[in-house]
């Protein structure tokens, strides 16, 4: 993921409730940045018009998808 990426939260996520307000939602990614202590990957991204930080970059890659731009 890199910062301008188009993508899409998977449909049924389930957890907190705010893992269940992304769930279908298109996003743009912000920032995708490591921390180094522990290391692990954080990014922020754009939707509904707010912005969200700091959540794992494994959980928001391995949950979203890549929307084609070309459709």
């Amino acid at each position: 993921m890199k910062p301008g990426d188009l993508r899409q939260f998977k449909d049924g996520l389930t957890g907190s409730a705010r893992t269940q307000s992304v769930a279908g939602r298109p996003f743009m990614v912000l920032e995708a940045a490591t921390t180094w202590n522990p290391p692990a990957l954080r990014v922020s991204f754009l939707i509904d018009g707010r912005i969200e930080r700091g959540w794992s970059g494994v959980w928001v890659e391995s949950n979203s998808e890549v929307v084609d731009e070309s459709r």
